[in-house]
């Protein structure tokens, strides 16, 4: 997991939510992905801060709140009915956001490639679409058999602007 890419996500909306696990384990989050913390010492908002390097006059600036991990979503590294996903080989760019896409039958779930960014250089990365207790799914990253983060996916198929423009995208490939 490399810290400095959290840093980089989390300096643009300027907000941490520190969780903490009945057996201590720690994750950190900024509202879309959840990050383990496995391995670090005991953090706090403030230790956080500090790893990220933020600048003394700036941290009135952060919201940070500590809380217990959601009890909608399972953290276990291993999930029943998980089910893996195959990341899609094409990713779109889309308002300044490079998304990847995951199809599952009818579905398409896809997150940010940033928020992925963290975990790559990892041994064996996959993906698998873990559902969340109240309905709905997450993605949930892990590395070899560890859980290393839970990503909420976007629905990029309900903005109107977005499929006008990936059936235009589709029309001009097929004419030729």
């Amino acid at each position: 997991m490399k810290l400095g890419k959290i840093a980089s996500l989390f300096k643009k909306n300027k907000r941490i939510i520190l969780y903490t696990a009945a057996d201590g384990t720690q994750w950190i989050s900024n509202g879309v992905a959840i990050y383990s913390m496995r391995g670090m010492p005991p953090l706090t908002p403030e230790i956080v801060l500090r790893f990220f390097d933020v600048p003394a006059d700036q941290l009135a600036k952060w919201q940070c709140e500590t809380e217990d991990l959601p009890a909608g979503i399972d953290f276990s590294d291993f999930v029943e009915n998980d089910k893996e996903l195959e990341l899609m080989k094409v990713n779109i760019d889309w308002y300044g956001e490079t998304f990847m896409f995951f199809p599952d039958g009818k579905e398409i779930y896809s997150i940010q490639a940033a928020y992925v960014m963290p975990m790559i250089g990892g041994d064996y990365i996959t993906y698998q679409k873990r559902k969340m207790a109240g309905g709905g799914h997450v993605i949930a990253v892990k590395d070899g058999l560890e859980l290393m983060a839970i990503i909420c996916p976007y629905d990029l198929g309900k903005s109107d602007v977005f499929v006008e423009e990936v059936d235009k995208l589709a029309a001009l490939y097929s004419r030729n």
